[in-house]
């Protein structure tokens, strides 16, 4: 901490000389160590502290800078040790500036009024005309901000979450802005009302007003050239670069957005990415992705998704204005150039290819394709199960959390096959048995719905698919709970319905019970929502064992929990559906390897040459280091198999 004293009569005249400025200079407090070489044609005004400059900075090019003030208006600042301040062609104004910060060339830095920086503003989320709107702060969470958007049946609960941030809000409000250690900031316009945390990095930018940078040490922040940033707020990790625009919206840890993509109304969570496109009223749950120019998503909820370039979607139909949204359920695809109205519900890990003309809800058959077929949709369930693509992108997410914050603010569940999904393809199943009872088909299509219709035989082969999931799932947790030789016994509680809470699976009567928490005021503080979220993350292997002893009948061949069947089961049912899947995602892979791709292989060479430099790049299927994943982890599992026989 710095010890403070006034200017000597020797230092004022010194500080004359070099050519500084102050309408009152008793104003002025400095260090101990405060030296006046440190400061070259600066205009102060208002209360000044200063702290010791006895700092020189290296930059990345070799040029060294010694720590100090030039060519600056400086009013109503404190300026911690070492910082090096220049260049400044406007002012900067009622900022406290921590240790060891570099601001060079930058028009305006400056807070001109009472600012929450960014906490409290409100976002038009889903529904562009604002039912759903969402109030942001920095320690949103996916979770939360779920509860808050998709939870309004228990609106005291709502209400009450919203005070505790409104709470947050106020304590947060301030006249003066903040500037952390070790940030970076050079050739910038206008910087108002904005919270810089510590090793923030921003050069560049274009305009940035009211928001918080909650950049750390171990998670900086970056902020890249022509960004304009307005009412948001970036979580630790996030990175905005190369003319991306964001107005009222939150960036979640780990995320990035960039060359020239823009955002309006809209949330991004852990580990998203948005290039080129836009999003409007979007809440992008953890690892949304999209990559690509004329891409829009608008009005929708999305998670583990990957956006085509030129998909879009629509969310009104010129009546009542943009009142519609959509739900994507984890791990779905939109292909290229694919459309789809709102509102629509599309089941997890499903692909939309085509232009869709009519809403759909495909909730209930969840790994399938959707094909537009003039204005009708053809759905092929399930097919998604045999796609090397899904257990290759559910293998890739944990392999690219770009969080390095020791507090994870998004809790995340990974796994391909949850609860959540389970419970869903159990629906599914049960649901293309009834259609296939039913009477009302031609010979080719089942009609699921109104100009939605299923392919009889892909009814049958869906069936199928959904029955050999359930075992595969099954199987793998009862693989993993021989493993740690626990109990096999659960409890008398046994939660049906599960919830996809923006990443975090989790029971959804144990999420209305912490919603009735909050309500009767046995929740009283984010921090506590908070705990008990991470009670139940804590609590999901045990409740996850719990809901795999209640759908046992809908795995074949198991009618106990006793040792001896579970492992005859796994011994002669699991591992054969596993080698089963692996030959048919190796021929799913194979594909890639087919004469077709070889096309542009060998241009101007025989065969053989096309053959030798196409094995070269591309190898064999066999030597796939994914697919030689697979059958070496299904090898282990067998040998463990065996030892549990044993």
């Amino acid at each position: 901490m710095n010890n403070y004293r006034p200017l000597t009569e020797n230092e004022i005249s010194q500080l004359t000389a070099r050519q500084c400025r102050c309408t009152d200079w008793t104003l002025i407090q400095v260090d101990e160590e405060f030296c006046a070489d440190s400061f070259l044609d600066v205009q102060f005004s208002g209360t000044i502290q200063l702290g010791s400059f006895n700092h020189t900075f290296t930059l990345k090019n070799g040029i060294q800078q010694r720590a100090g003030i030039y060519h600056a208006q400086v009013h109503n600042c404190t300026v911690g040790n070492s910082v090096y301040i220049a260049n400044i062609h406007n002012y900067i104004a009622n900022y406290d500036i921590e240790s060891e910060a570099y601001i060079e060339n930058v028009d305006c830095l400056s807070v001109d009024e009472a600012s929450c920086f960014g906490n409290g503003t409100k976002l038009a989320l889903l529904d562009e005309t604002g039912s759903r709107e969402l109030v942001i702060f920095d320690e949103l969470s996916a979770q939360l901000a779920y509860i808050l958007t998709l939870c309004r049946h228990q609106p005291k609960a709502i209400e009450r979450i919203n005070s505790f941030i409104n709470e947050y809000t106020n304590r947060k409000k301030s006249t003066r802005g903040h500037i952390g250690q070790q940030a970076h900031i050079t050739n910038c316009g206008t910087i108002k009302n904005v919270f810089i945390g510590n090793n923030a990095s921003i050069n560049g930018a274009s305009l940035l007003q009211n928001g918080s940078i909650n950049s750390h040490a171990i998670a900086p922040v970056n902020i890249g050239a022509q960004v304009i940033a307005n009412d948001f707020i970036l979580a630790s990790g996030a990175t905005l670069t190369d003319a991306a625009q964001i107005e009222r919206c939150f960036v979640g840890q780990g995320t990035i957005l960039s060359k020239q993509f823009s955002a309006t109304d809209s949330v991004f969570f852990a580990n998203c990415q948005g290039f080129h496109g836009e999003a409007v009223s979007v809440f992008a749950g953890p690892y949304t992705v999209t990559h690509h120019k004329s891409t829009l998503l608008i009005g929708g909820m999305f998670s583990f998704f990957n956006a085509g370039s030129g998909s879009n979607q629509s969310n009104h139909m010129y009546k009542l204005g943009p009142i519609h949204y959509g739900i994507v359920d984890r791990g779905t695809k939109m292909a290229s150039d694919s459309y789809i109205p709102w509102p629509s519900r599309i089941g997890a890990f499903s692909l939309i290819m085509g232009k869709h003309k009519n809403k759909v809800d495909t909730s209930s058959l969840p790994f399938s394709y959707l094909i537009a077929d003039n204005n009708e949709t053809i759905i092929i369930p399930g097919i998604s199960l045999l796609s090397i693509g899904t257990y290759r992108d559910v293998s890739k997410w944990p392999t690219r959390n770009n969080r390095k914050d020791e507090v994870k603010t998004d809790i995340i569940s990974y796994p391909l096959f949850s609860p959540y999904t389970i419970q869903k393809i159990i629906r599914g199943k049960h649901l293309l048995i009834e259609l296939l009872e039913s009477k009302e088909n031609t010979d080719t299509f089942i009609y699921f719905s109104d100009k939605i219709k299923i392919k009889a035989n892909a009814v049958e082969r869906g069936i199928k698919l959904y029955q050999s999931a359930i075992n595969l799932y099954v199987g793998e947790i009862i693989f993993k709970k021989l493993q740690k030789e626990e109990s096999l016994k659960g409890d008398e509680t046994a939660y049906a319905e599960w919830m996809d809470l923006a990443g975090f699976i989790a029971p959804r009567e144990l999420v209305n019970e912490l919603l009735a928490k909050i309500e009767s005021d046995n929740v009283n503080s984010l921090e506590e929502i908070n705990a008990e979220l991470a009670q139940l993350q804590d609590n999901y292997e045990r409740d996850e064992w719990n809901y795999v002893l209640s759908i046992l009948p809908e795995a074949s061949h198991i009618t106990s929990t006793r040792k001896e069947e579970l492992i005859a089961f796994l011994s002669n049912k699991w591992i054969q559906a596993k080698e089963d899947l692996i030959k048919q995602l190796t021929n799913d892979a194979r594909k890639e390897f087919a004469d077709p791709v070889k096309v542009v292989f060998g241009i101007d060479q025989n065969e053989d040459n096309k053959q030798t430099e196409f094995e070269q790049i591309r190898g064999c299927v066999e030597d796939n280091s994914f697919i030689k994943h697979l059958v070496k982890r299904n090898e282990k599992r067998i040998e463990v198999i065996k030892h549990l026989k044993a």
